[in-house]
């Protein structure tokens, strides 16, 4: 049966909707097929409770199945009063319901529970927050101020193009910002990542943080961060200097991206906490991040030593992309469980 444009990027909750509707004819392409239950994107605890309750609809009596539906429910009730709160997106909305089908892959891969910032203010709860806006940015700011613990998810390092299939997940701040840990460069390959040897340049390039970010780390406003950037930078270089404002999505990843802008006789690359600064190191440019960035393993904190630049070799950056591979995840690496794992294990 055919399924609708765009159905693999529906909410678990959407499509649910969508097989109730066509249940019969489901039932009857169902039949001609042997697909198990564990060849499922779940982990391996949802994929046995599918199996338990399919069991006990096919066979109430349990005359060929000893678990009983006490036993059933029970279990699925072990699996629900969990652990770890998923803070909903209420601002992206599909067929009239709020929707956010990359925090409910992630709620079933942690075993976690969708819930609000209101609800789960007065809770203890861990929580999972995405992006950094009204009700993420104080979630985020509590649980810097408490020591509370919660899983920040946002776009990935690096391999995104037209549509975002890596997600950062950073536990206690919105980019891992620890040393590198030593991984292999199987990740890389399936990203499709080659290194870019450093090239020189003239002209240093400023990527200003976004008002929202800026905010959350208080800040002044992206116009005058820059403003204050430019004047320092003058202290220390007589180089020209160019500011690239963010364009929206669909330019940058198409016609005006970070690599064409880097390649324009770019010495190096200026930002605050932004992904641009793996960019750069990726596209073989140096770069100042001077804010709370992954970047700071491998590259430069500080305007004045834009003269006097780091730059890694290849094993260091090879090394350094390795590491993000393993802290960036696609929804199904969330969804089964993978993704949780690798975070909590220190990424």
């Amino acid at each position: 049966m055919k399924k609708p444009k765009g159905f693999k990027h529906w909410s678990n909750q959407d499509k649910i909707f969508w097989y109730e509707k066509n249940i019969s004819e489901l039932k009857t392409e169902l039949s001609l097929k042997n697909k198990s239950i564990e060849s499922l994107s779940y982990t391996n605890d949802i994929n046995e409770v599918l199996a338990d309750v399919l069991n006990l609809i096919i066979d109430p009596n349990n005359r060929y199945y000893t678990k009983s539906k006490d036993e059933v429910f029970k279990r699925i009730e072990d699996l629900m009063g969990n652990k770890v709160a998923v803070l909903y997106n209420e601002g992206v909305v599909q067929n009239g319901r709020n929707f956010d089908g990359v925090l409910e892959n992630f709620s079933i891969g942690s075993k976690g529970f969708l819930s609000s910032w209101d609800i789960e203010e007065n809770t203890t709860s861990p929580l999972i927050i995405r992006g950094v806006g009204g009700s993420s940015q104080l979630a985020i700011r509590h649980c810097w101020k408490t020591g509370r613990d919660f899983y920040a998810v946002d776009t990935g390092y690096f391999g995104n193009g037209k549509h975002k299939i890596w997600h950062r997940i950073t536990h206690n701040n919105l980019q891992h910002l620890g040393p590198i840990v030593e991984r292999p460069f199987d990740r890389l390959k399936t990203i499709g990542y080659k290194f870019k040897k450093f090239t020189p340049g003239k002209k240093i390039l400023i990527c200003p943080p976004s008002e929202k970010i800026m905010q959350l780390f208080d800040q002044p406003s992206p116009e005058e961060w820059t403003k204050q950037t430019v004047e320092q930078l003058k202290k220390f270089t007589d180089r020209p200097i160019e500011v690239r404002l963010k364009p929206i999505r669909s330019e940058r990843v198409s016609n005006n991206t970070i690599e064409q802008a880097l390649d324009n006789n770019v010495h190096c690359l200026v930002t605050y906490n932004s992904i641009a600064a793996t960019e750069a190191i990726m596209n073989g440019k140096p770069a100042i991040a001077l804010g709370p960035n992954s970047a700071h393993v491998i590259c430069n904190s500080s305007l004045s030593d834009v003269e006097n630049l780091n730059i890694p070799s290849q094993d260091e950056v090879e090394s350094y992309m390795a590491h993000l591979s393993y802290c960036q995840f696609n929804r199904e690496e969330m969804m089964n469980g993978y993704a949780w794992k690798i975070v909590n294990e220190g990424c």
